[in-house]
Formats: structure tokens, sequence, C-alpha cells
């Protein structure tokens, strides 16, 4: 496996030149009592067994007392990876211009930003926020987004709902941002029928203390059956107290002695696995944040709910990721680890995903955050992009007896036969041959039984092709966009 070293200290150019240190398998370091509001700088190197890699230089403040909002700062537009620099920022109220937010960490352009916090407003009554960015911009309150204009491509202020706050109670706030080229600006401003339009202040903010973020997010429909839930950690949180149940009242009333308690995490694990859930059935879950040394500590989470869908999700493209594995590793959760295509041969035309984050499509959906974005090149060549079934792997489960899929193609695409495949061999090719030139969002429903052969009680992988399997022609290329491949019983 890989070995790695560790270079800490609170100078950046110190970081940055160090060299000599010894590499160990240890992937944590205790770099012992930490000065409030001090911001630290760190490396990490890479030995794969024949070189050493030179790590990028990260950083982060230790959190003050004082208000503000914790901001993580990643030197991508997607939020990806890990953040270059954590530090306390007393509000969102930036005009960096062509200037860097942090010079030496990270650049002037092809960043971006998420600021999580807490927030107690003074008086009951409706809010209304305003983002102002320049670019992309995502805004949620008390976990429910707000905003929603991440391929904004200028200077914009948003204005949100009115939004009905309790004065005395502590909201979570999450905005993220990024900035493409160019300028770069990131404002957050409220008002309300007691307070006048300005940039939220300093004391009006706290550091998160409870989980926010979650995932499928509050209210989400059609979830899938078997989802893994997940959070984003308050900052002094050192595990996590999972409870899930139908009841709202019992799960918001819940505690460790309580069937709705399912389980505790540790820091750096936030996210929980349930099992398989029932269709069609409505959900609740809470998140406590524990710290053991804290008196303050649980910190009771908001109670979060959503709904299971009623159908069996193949694949609905929302848990793919942008984590690039380290040199030498292979790739995990990217969505072309998971379809295989036809990239490095000569004999398959198709390509998933794009060449950078984020890898998924997030653009053109059909529901959800994200979809699959597919590139088929048939000039003398079939293209085909296959997935290995995990779950379900049992098409008779529940009585499903027909698959669907959404696509959508251009009119300025060739056309192409298009067909899916089970386990390689069982293939249905769709009815029109001008299918890829369709250009809304298509349901594509084929009868299971269609699909000779097939062990239905066994699927071990699905095809999705374009051209007529295992006979190459003279054709030609396109772009086709998928989501939402489901499995559902007799209407």
């Amino acid at each position: 496996g890989l070995m790695h070293t560790i270079y800490f200290a609170e100078d950046y150019e110190t970081v940055k030149n160090a060299a000599g240190g010894v590499p160990d398998m240890q992937t944590t370091h205790n770099p012992g009592p930490l000065e409030l509001g001090k911001t630290y700088y760190w490396r990490v190197d890479e030995f794969d067994g024949a070189a050493t890699h030179t790590g990028d230089v990260w950083s982060f403040t230790v959190t003050t007392p004082t208000g503000g909002l914790k901001g993580m700062y990643y030197s991508n537009r997607d939020l990806a990876g890990w953040p270059v620099l954590v530090r306390m920022d007393s509000g969102i109220d930036f005009d960096w211009g062509a200037d860097s937010p942090e010079p030496n960490t990270i650049s002037a352009d092809e960043f971006s930003v998420r600021w999580i916090g807490e927030r107690e407003v003074a008086f009951s009554e409706p809010y209304t926020f305003y983002p102002h960015v320049d670019n992309g911009v995502r805004l949620w309150v008390d976990n429910k987004q707000i905003i929603d204009a991440w391929e904004n491509p200028a200077v914009f202020e948003y204005k949100s709902v009115g939004i009905d706050l309790v004065a005395g109670r502590r909201y979570s706030i999450v905005m993220e941002y990024h900035e493409r080229d160019g300028t770069a600006l990131a404002r957050l401003s409220w008002e309300s029928p007691s307070t006048a339009k300005q940039i939220i202040p300093q004391a009006a903010f706290s550091p998160p203390m409870r989980a926010s973020r979650p995932k499928p997010p509050n209210g989400e429909t059609d979830v899938r059956n078997m989802p893994v839930l997940s959070w984003l950690a308050g900052d002094y949180a050192d595990s996590h107290e999972v409870y899930l149940g139908t009841d709202e009242d019992a799960v918001k009333n819940a505690d460790k002695n309580s069937p709705e308690y399912k389980d505790t995490r540790a820091r750096g694990d936030e996210s929980y696995d349930p099992g398989k859930l029932a269709w069609a059935t409505t959900y609740y879950w809470r998140v406590d944040e524990v710290n053991s040394a804290d008196p303050d500590s649980p910190w009771t989470g908001s109670v979060w709910s959503f709904s299971t869908g009623a159908f069996l999700v193949v694949d609905d493209f929302e848990y793919y990721d942008d984590i690039d594995p380290a040199p030498g590793e292979p790739g995990i959760n990217r969505i072309f680890d998971k379809w295989i295509d036809g990239y490095g041969t000569t004999t398959n035309g198709a390509l998933i995903g794009n060449a950078l984050p984020p890898y998924a499509e997030q653009s053109v959906v059909h529901s959800g955050a994200q979809s699959m974005n597919y590139a088929y090149d048939n000039t003398g060549k079939t293209s085909e992009a296959t997935l290995t079934l995990v779950y379900p792997k049992d098409w008779t489960e529940e009585g499903v007896t027909k698959l669907s899929l959404w696509f959508i193609g251009d009119p300025g695409n060739s056309p192409e036969r298009m067909s899916v495949a089970l386990d390689g061999t069982a293939v249905v090719y769709h009815d029109d041959l001008n299918v890829t030139q369709i250009d809304t969002w298509t349901e594509w429903v084929i009868d299971l039984t269609r699909f000779a052969g097939v062990n239905l009680a066994n699927v071990n992988t699905i095809t999705i092709g374009f051209g007529t399997k295992n006979s190459p022609a003279a054709g030609g290329t396109g772009q086709m966009y998928f989501d939402d491949i489901r499995l559902y019983r007799p209407n």
C-alpha cells in the first residue's frame, strides 16, 4: 500500500519546501494542542513503492469562540475532494475581484467554497435571503434548499421566498459557491419585516454544532429503498447518534433507549446504512452530535424526512462522486469506475462521464441532481457501457415485471440503434431507429420477459449500447443522457 509523509507547521513556505520526513502507513496525524485563531499548514507526500508524489499544501484555521461560519475552500469549482483551506469567516461578504481568497493556497479562478454555520433570529417572522454572486451559488436554510443557481454565468443577486423562522431558535445555514473565471464575488444578505436588508452580521452566526446537509435531502421523494443516509458533521462532534423510524414524533422524542435509536457512528463516518426499507413509505431520521468532553453535548439534530418510491432502483446516478484516487490506486466511486465504457479500446466507442469534475452530469437531469452522460462513436465500431449489479440482482423481487429508463438525445446526433442488454447476451432494441435524435426526456419501458434466456432472479450486468451488437458498421457519433433506471410492478 501507499506510505505517507506528513509535514505540519505554522508557515506556508516552511511546509512547501519541507523534505526528509519519514514515511509510514498511518493515515492520521495528531499535531497536539493548537492555538485558537491561528492558521496552520500541512502537506502529505505519497510514496507508491517506486516514486514519491509531492502533495499540495493545505491549511486550516482553529475555531475561535466568536461568531462566524466555517468556510471550506476547494481548488476546483465542484467542491470535489478535500478542501485546501478551512477557516472561520465572520460572514459572507467577499469581493475578491481578480484576486485569490488566499494567495499561495487557492488560485484566483476555478475554486469553490462551502460555508456552514448556524444562526439565531431575533424575531418570529418571515426572512428573505439574497445571495449576490459571480458565478454559481446554492443555499440551504434549516436544511431546505432555497436557491439553486449553480450554472450562473455572471454577476447576479438572487432572492429567496420568505421563510418563517422562530425567535430564539438556531437554524443551520449552508451556502455553496463557485468561481469560474474573471472576477469573484460572494455576499449573503437578509431582510425581514423588522430587519432592513443587510449583509448577515457576524453576531448572527455561530460555528456549526449540529449535523447538516442530510442526504437524501430533507423532504425528498422517490428515494431508493436501500439508501445510504449521510450528513455533514457538526464542528465539535466526536461521534453521531442516529435515529430512524416512521413516526415523526417518536423520532423527535427518541433517546438511546428507544427503538428508533439505530447506531452510533464515529467522527469521519458520517453515514448510516439502514438496509432494505419498505416501498412507498415516509421515514423520519435525526442525527445528534456528541462530544463526551463537552457539557453542552449532545447537540440534538433536526428531524428530517424522505419517502421511498414504489419501485426498485437499478441506478439513479445520485451516489457517484468526484474523488480521484491516489496515484497508483484504482478509482472507487466515479461514474466511469462503475459504468465500464470503451476508454482505451479500439472496438468500443462509448465514453461515460465528463473528463473533469463533476464527472456525472449535473445540468441535464431528469430528476435529482445527477444523470449519466454517454458519448458514442460508432465509426467502424459499436458502443457499450456496462454496470455490474450489486443490488438489485433479483429482478423478480417485489413482483417487478418492467424495466424503465429515461433518456434524452439531440437532433444533431447521428441516428443509431439503441439497446439494453442483460448479462451481455439478452438484447432488446428500441423500436425507433432515430431514437438518438429525440431531444426531450423520454421513458423507455421494457417488459422483462423480452430478455430471453436470462435468469431474472440473478441478473449480473446491464449494458446500454448503440449500434447492432457484435456487428460494427460505418456509423456516426453523438451524445446521450440517461437517468432513473428502475424496476416496476405491473400497473
